[in-house]
């Protein structure tokens, strides 16, 4: 908008810009949110409960630790041999992303295939076209999840931070986000052609192994405080 208005008082269609005077706003921080792992639990059960393409769309968010974007228009020809091939056009560095995912997140796909020609998660009306009521659905589910204030790219941070901590090599994750800075770029992305299939599908699994424990941990302490109740 200031760049507009000085082009305009330089063609003297306005005699002053009505910015002059005002500070620049501060630079937005980077984005450092990386959800706890009850934090997690309350997504995922929040999806659960929430149902449909959303909440199945933020359930394999939470397992694949892919984009948004690339989940929702998901295809069933992009499914083979429990893995996911991505082409160029969805993805958003436009390099072609084949990953791995795991039992829980096949089990997902599977269930919503079933019901799909094309787009496993299509529009509401549009069945060729992928899934877009991204903010209606986002209130919803936090209306479920009430947590701190969270994004859907949230989760994607998550599943690399959690990756880490599980002692995941950082090529092996940055491979998995499909990345092409850090390990990946410049000189050693020419030479550095191994593409650590077998080393993504052990993280996968053991992200997924991560995840049950934590659910099912979190059952238990349900069922003891139900037993606890008078």
């Amino acid at each position: 908008v200031r760049n507009f208005l000085h082009w305009c008082v330089r063609r003297r269609l306005l005699h002053h810009s009505p910015l002059e005077g005002l500070e620049r706003p501060a630079t937005i921080a980077s984005r450092e949110r990386v959800l706890a792992d009850d934090e997690l639990l309350t997504v995922w059960h929040a999806a659960d409960a929430l149902g449909g393409h959303f909440g199945a769309i933020v359930k394999l968010l939470i397992l694949t630790g892919q984009r948004r974007g690339e989940i929702a228009a998901l295809q069933a020809s992009y499914i083979t041999d429990n893995q996911t091939c991505l082409p160029s056009e969805i993805v958003k560095n436009k390099r072609p992303h084949t990953f791995p995912i795991g039992a829980s997140a096949t089990a997902i796909l599977s269930s919503n295939i079933i019901n799909s020609t094309t787009t496993i998660f299509p529009a509401r009306g549009k069945p060729t076209q992928p899934f877009n009521g991204w903010s209606k659905a986002k209130a919803e589910l936090d209306q479920k999840a009430k947590i701190a204030p969270w994004t859907l790219h949230d989760l994607r941070r998550t599943f690399a931070t959690g990756l880490q901590r599980l002692g995941v090599r950082i090529e092996v994750i940055e491979a998995l986000l499909n990345h092409v800075s850090g390990t990946r770029a410049g000189i050693v992305g020419v030479y550095q052609r191994h593409h650590y299939h077998d080393e993504m599908r052990d993280a996968v699994e053991r992200w997924e192994s991560h995840l049950r424990t934590i659910l099912e941990a979190r059952k238990d302490e349900e069922l003891t405080a139900d037993v606890a109740q008078p």
